[in-house]
């Protein structure tokens, strides 16, 4: 199976293509260590377009990867480590952004009275563990902090969660936008 893959935005420049060449030797390689489903779980991870209503999708997507190919997990870490830039894996980058207290209030007040609660509940439990996230120095350490709160979760909870992620990152993206403008 031949999984084509894209990187958006990136081979418009001389070091551009140069590293898209690299990625696409180390693609190869990393095709030939996995089997189909791994293939096409890592190739629609890569190509899809980044967007806040995927990063659960992606997670997940990641999650199983490593889960169906544990033999595997060492070579899939380290081209996700080298591809990081490109791969723009946000769940992690932006739980890194959790403890915010000004995204924190903001979304507190678009939340009805039952949300509140839930989400108090989802982010104490999450302050637990922020600490060992920020000293992680890993993709991986990253995503088996994550993936160990994720599993103290219920389903209401985590939906909430990947809620309050989309929420940091759609202001991410209003601060970048002011920020280009002024």
């Amino acid at each position: 199976m031949d999984k084509e893959i894209r990187l958006s935005g990136q081979g418009n420049t001389p070091a551009g293509k140069d590293i898209l060449k690299e990625f696409e030797r180390d693609w190869d390689i990393l095709k030939d260590r996995l089997d189909d489903s791994g293939i096409e779980i890592l190739a629609k991870f890569i190509s899809e377009p980044r967007n806040f209503r995927i990063l659960q999708h992606s997670f997940e997507n990641i999650d199983k990867l490593i889960k169906t190919h544990p033999s595997k997990k060492s070579y899939i870490w380290e081209f996700m480590e080298k591809y990081e830039e490109f791969l723009d894996y946000n769940t992690l980058k932006l739980f890194n952004k959790f403890d915010n207290k000004n995204y924190h209030q903001e979304f507190m007040e678009v939340l009805d009275e039952s949300g509140q609660k839930l989400f108090k509940n989802a982010h104490n439990k999450a302050m637990e563990r922020i600490e060992n996230l920020k000293e992680a120095h890993s993709m991986e350490e990253h995503h088996n902090i994550f993936q160990d709160l994720l599993s103290t979760f219920n389903e209401e909870e985590k939906k909430i969660l990947f809620n309050y992620l989309e929420f940091i990152e759609e202001k991410e993206k209003e601060l970048l936008a002011m920020e280009q403008d002024e």
